[in-house]
């Protein structure tokens, strides 16, 4: 990390945020988007694929996502989820792999020498899709915050969110599913309340958070629903940025 001051101050590192687990079926085009923020507003963020150089970012899990793209500003990995051939040759229905992205911090968006870098890794899970499940994901949304928001706190004040979960009609019309779960990414003493039905095909749970001193700075919440036959949602991240 380099600590030489710009404009009177000292840098602050980026801080990423994603779901520890997503979920891919065999065949399916996803995309991961990672949230990446930097306290330094100023200051422009990229993420590119962790390496072994000098300094060895990933050890045994550098690449492991075959033919995976990575959108260095987005940070955004797309792919096509694929069973690892030996699961196939030993009989599994399953692989996990894991996803080793950089993220680096640069004084303006011409620089290539990064003044920061900070590791994220995720795991990704592939699967048939069940045959009675819907063909669509469920979507996900939380009330007046888009995706990859970033918003002000303060300290001592208690933060409440909602994220919605919704079945597409013919989904719930023709095999009565529904949204059973939120799977979260949270900082510590986080609450969450129980999932409750909202409208005919949403459901939603409420979310609250009370920022201690000691979690001033950029703290990521993320969240994605979960339908009865396990299928989840893209994830929806929020970052959000605690002062005292």
């Amino acid at each position: 990390m380099d600590l030489t001051p710009i404009s009177g101050k000292i840098n602050s590192s980026p801080v990423s945020g994603s779901l520890p687990i997503i979920q891919f079926f065999v065949n399916e085009l996803r995309v991961i988007q990672i949230l990446a923020s930097d306290w330094d507003s100023d200051q422009v963020v990229r993420c590119r694929w962790s390496y072994q150089s000098s300094t060895d970012e990933c050890g045994s899990a550098c690449f492991d996502l075959p033919n995976a793209s990575l959108s260095p500003i987005d940070c955004a990995v797309t792919w096509t989820g694929v069973l690892r051939s030996a699961d196939v040759a030993n009989g599994l229905n399953q692989s996990t792999y894991v996803v080793s992205v950089t993220v680096e911090d640069f004084v303006n968006a011409s620089s290539t020498t990064p003044l920061s870098s900070v590791p994220h890794q995720l795991l990704v899970q592939v699967s048939y899709q069940s045959v009675n499940a819907c063909a669509s994901r469920p979507s996900i949304g939380s009330f007046l915050l888009r995706n990859q928001a970033c918003f002000a706190w303060s300290v001592g004040s208690t933060l409440v969110l909602t994220f919605y979960g919704s079945i597409l009609p013919y989904c719930y019309n023709n095999d009565n599913h529904s949204i059973v779960a939120f799977v979260s990414s949270t900082p510590l003493n986080v609450q969450k309340g129980n999932i409750y039905r909202s409208s005919n095909y949403t459901w939603a749970v409420t979310i609250s958070w009370t920022p201690t001193s000691d979690q001033v700075g950029l703290v990521p919440i993320c969240a994605a629903a979960v339908d009865d036959y396990g299928q989840a949602s893209d994830q929806n991240c929020v970052m959000i940025a605690v002062g005292a």
